[in-house]
């Protein structure tokens, strides 16, 4: 029996609906568990990522609180793949222990409501992980907000509501209410938010395996075991990392001592920006909505290989018969496989951990979850499950046909501070002047961004006028650099992380270049939300590349 993960919108997004009201009541038992429980609500967050500090500061680990043993905490803790072609697989075993051991909770709930006289009309064999989908093209503002059942601080019982939690406060969180009052900047922001969630660059990616140098992927580059980011596919960057930022977002917080604000030498108060719990990677999993982004995301994948036949997740390839006029051919999908066999069978380093409903551990590798209706584990679990929608939201938009090595055309010559700038302006100096042409794919790579804090949305444009709103220009909107585990990777001297996007399409469209080509590009950084003078951010060099392709007659 397979079982199915359905729209969290699907009957309002609020708790008539059994799914969701299930969900909140299974939370409640995982949250009541002690840490130290492989099935508790804190033990399943910090398999995504655990930081004590960040964790005491949040109201979830309390001073003194006994952690489990550090060869647990060694086996389980902080694994998530970030910045990685096993960032797909890793987080479909993540939720699928995740969804099992919720069902088991209801289950358990259910047992219990039964027993007191209390009749239950659904059945826990019913119950899969709803998924949010921000950018679905059929519900468009309703889809982008947060569902009712997630911000509604009390149940239908009067009592606490498991699924809410306060430190929500991006752009998505917070812009329905300033709508609503009428704000002309709050729908000035939603149009540039909405640039954020766009799907065509992930869903448009030829390969499941990119390079860091041009196309990303739709799964990511190819790496080692990868818990801290580097270079992302798309599917991470864009929806993912939008959407974590989106949501997290960053509040405005008073400093001060007994109840008193701080003042600088100008009398002003002194603020501190502090970070919502969907803005950081080892605080995103203790928000109940995390877990219904990643269900999306997960159904993204599902998408992908649906909307096209060459949408390939990595496979073995059968050899030729072994004849000396097939050998050199063989060589080649021995090396092909080789490579294959490296996502399929890895990491080599270990396996991915997760605990299952009894809290024995589950070994898994990318190879046992490629097939969502395959799902069976020893005779004991049968986690199978299929999706209510995995139709193609860009339908008729071809995908994006695979190029050849990429050509460096021009990059920046010194890094550039976006620290204290509501937005930034610069230009790429060509070797040599640079049009457009068909036979080529156009890509803007933004190398080593580094910053002090996540939690932060800025879009990248290409040749926008100047002084130009970006919302009113959303065909030369090339990307957005979601700050999700940025300032991990950029701690103690680290590189940060890298985004790649492709722009074919600014240039086809704005003509880019003319008959004689230009030597220089404009790329303009404009921050979703208010400046943040505290932080620091740096985008060591910005390229421009091309791939060639094979244009079909």
């Amino acid at each position: 029996m397979a079982f199915t993960r359905r729209n969290v919108w699907a009957k309002n997004g609020d708790f008539d609906d059994p799914v969701l009201y299930w969900y909140a009541r299974g939370v409640r038992v995982l949250r009541a568990k002690p840490i130290s429980d492989p099935t508790s609500w804190d033990f399943l967050a910090a398999i995504h990522g655990f930081d004590p500090v960040l964790w005491h500061i949040e109201g979830f680990l309390t001073l003194g609180e006994k952690l489990p043993p550090y060869w647990v905490q060694s086996l389980y803790w902080k694994q998530c793949q970030h910045g990685s072609w096993y960032f797909l697989p890793w987080h479909r075993g993540y939720l699928l222990s995740f969804e099992a051991i919720v069902r088991e909770a209801i289950k358990q709930e259910m047992i219990a409501d039964e027993k007191k006289g209390i009749k239950v009309n659904y059945h826990w064999t019913d119950w899969a992980l709803p998924y949010w989908n921000p950018a679905d093209p059929k519900d468009d503002y309703r889809a982008t907000q947060i569902p009712p059942a997630f911000t509604n601080e009390y149940m239908p019982d009067e009592s606490e509501n498991p699924l809410y939690i306060k430190q929500r406060y991006g752009p998505l969180a917070t812009l329905p209410q300033k709508i609503a009052q009428g704000s002309q900047d709050a729908k000035n922001q939603y149009a540039s938010t909405k640039l954020s969630l766009s799907l065509k660059q992930t869903l448009t990616q030829p390969s499941f395996m990119g390079t860091s140098a041009s196309s990303t992927g739709f799964g990511g580059v190819k790496t080692t075991f990868s818990h801290e980011a580097t270079t992302f596919g798309q599917a991470e960057s864009s929806p993912h990392n939008n959407v974590h930022g989106l949501v997290g977002g960053r509040e405005k917080v008073k400093m001060g001592k007994d109840n008193k604000p701080l003042k600088d030498e100008n009398g002003e108060d002194i603020v501190e920006r502090r970070g919502g719990l969907m803005g950081n990677p080892v605080t995103a999993g203790l928000d109940p909505l995390f877990w219904l982004h990643h269900a999306n995301i997960d159904r993204l994948w599902e998408v992908w290989t649906n909307r096209n036949p060459k949408h390939k997740n990595p496979y073995l390839q059968e050899p030729l018969p072994n004849t000396p006029e097939n050998e050199a051919d063989n060589q080649i999908i021995e090396l092909f496989n080789r490579t294959q066999k490296e996502w399929l069978d890895g990491p080599n380093e270990r396996g991915f951990m997760v605990p299952l409903t009894s809290g024995q551990v589950w070994e898994f590798r990318p190879k046992d979850v490629v097939n969502t209706l395959a799902l069976k584990i020893d005779y004991q679990y049968d986690l199978s499950y299929q999706y209510d929608d995995i139709s193609d939201p860009l339908k008729g938009m071809a995908t994006n046909p695979v190029g050849k090595l990429p050509e460096n055309l021009g990059s920046t010559k010194t890094a550039t501070s976006l620290q204290g700038a509501n937005r930034t302006s610069i230009e790429i100096q060509m070797d040599k002047p640079v049009k457009y042409s068909p036979e080529y794919r156009f890509f803007l790579s933004l190398n080593n961004i580094t910053s002090n804090k996540d939690g932060r949305i800025i879009n990248v444009f290409v040749s926008l006028p100047k002084g130009a709103p970006g919302y009113d220009y959303p065909d030369l909107h090339a990307g957005s650099i979601a700050f999700f585990g940025v300032s991990q990777a950029s701690a103690g001297g680290g590189l940060g992380v890298t985004e790649v996007f492709e722009i074919t399409d600014i240039f086809a469209k704005t003509g880019f270049g003319g008959w004689d080509g230009t030597k220089n590009l404009k790329v303009t950084f404009i921050p979703l939300t208010e400046d943040y003078p505290a932080d620091d951010i740096r985008v060591e060099q910005v390229c421009l590349s091309r791939e060639s392709f094979k244009l079909e007659q």
